[in-house]
């Protein structure tokens, strides 16, 4: 039985979403957290930098359902019923009342299956909440790890690389530097 196991519709090549499931992955294996992603279609090439850091499996692939603790969908769950889960968690990661997804939510159902929704911003719990009759528990923020980069000092010199100028001086400091 796994413990956490997230389903995406699709993986697109870069995305909000992709990001996500990238950066939960890391902190996933970082605190050796059992995690599994199930996917219907994707980007090979996102697909392999997740699967460095967790289970990644094509729905496709699947023969019998999962049996999990916690099941999460983002904005798909049309891939539900492949899933026998203690708990069965929505995140949403939209402004549903946004010009581009309006109607959108009507013409994917939702599942009664669903035991908590979550929202990854207070302004996407407003608007599902909004446009659905259904209660949002809280407001998860996307997880995200930013790497420590070098500082990095750049020296200009505005002149003329010349002998009267002083060039044998300023390639001397430039290999001192590097």
């Amino acid at each position: 039985m796994y413990s956490n196991v997230f389903y995406q519709l699709h993986i697109n090549k870069i995305g909000g979403i992709e990001t996500f499931l990238y950066e939960l992955a890391r902190l996933s294996h970082e605190h050796k957290r059992d995690l599994t992603i199930v996917y219907r279609s994707g980007d090979p090439v996102q697909i392999a930098r997740i699967r460095k850091y967790c289970r990644i499996l094509s729905l496709a692939e699947i023969e019998k359902p999962i049996k999990c603790h916690r099941a999460f969908f983002n904005y798909a769950v049309d891939a539900i019923d492949f899933f026998e889960a203690d708990e069965y968690i929505q995140l949403i990661h939209a402004d549903f009342k946004s010009d581009i997804l309006q109607g959108w939510i009507h013409s994917n159902p939702q599942s009664d299956k669903i035991t908590t929704r979550y929202a990854v911003s207070a302004n996407n719990k407003k608007s599902y909440e909004e446009v659905t009759d259904y209660k949002v528990k809280g407001v998860l923020y996307n997880p995200i790890h930013i790497e420590d980069e070098p500082r990095v000092m750049t020296l200009v010199s505005a002149q003329r690389m010349s002998g009267e100028k002083g060039v044998n001086r300023i390639k001397a400091l430039v290999k001192m530097l590097d």
